[in-house]
């Protein structure tokens, strides 16, 4: 959207979190993209943070093994709940396990095949500024 080059933008965004990359895409696309694609890309950055969230639980959580059914949970306490002092527990069976993983490859794949299609039609996706 910025017309810069792949080493320009990753000097912009390699170190950052995926919220505040996030936070970056959604101000370029306001000023940029024209308001169907925008909407568009709104949608799917909201299916990208939920992933991200899911992954981080994934990620960063204290597993455990809850008997005698031997269902995967994960514990933390670094998730929002109202008593500092509580840790929380989720079960990640393997089906929600699997769910996750299409959720994020279904966010990889959108994502990838919006920026081609804006590269693709650059003229016609992307509002040009004027010269100064």
């Amino acid at each position: 959207m910025l017309n810069i080059n792949f080493e320009d933008g990753k000097a912009v965004t390699s170190r950052n979190d995926v919220q505040t990359n996030i936070t970056i895409l959604r101000n370029i696309a306001t000023q940029r993209l024209k308001e169907d694609k925008l909407n568009w890309l709104y949608g799917l950055l909201d299916k990208i943070k939920d992933a991200q969230e899911h992954r981080n639980t994934v990620v960063h959580s204290q597993w455990i093994t809850l008997r005698p059914m031997s269902v995967p949970a994960a514990m933390s306490i670094r998730w929002k709940v109202t008593d500092e002092d509580s840790v929380m527990s989720e079960t990640f069976p393997s089906s929600r396990m699997y769910e996750i993983i299409r959720m994020i490859e279904f966010c990889v794949s959108s994502l990838s095949g919006f920026f081609d299609e804006l590269e693709a039609s650059r003229d016609t996706q992307i509002r040009q500024h004027p010269p100064n």
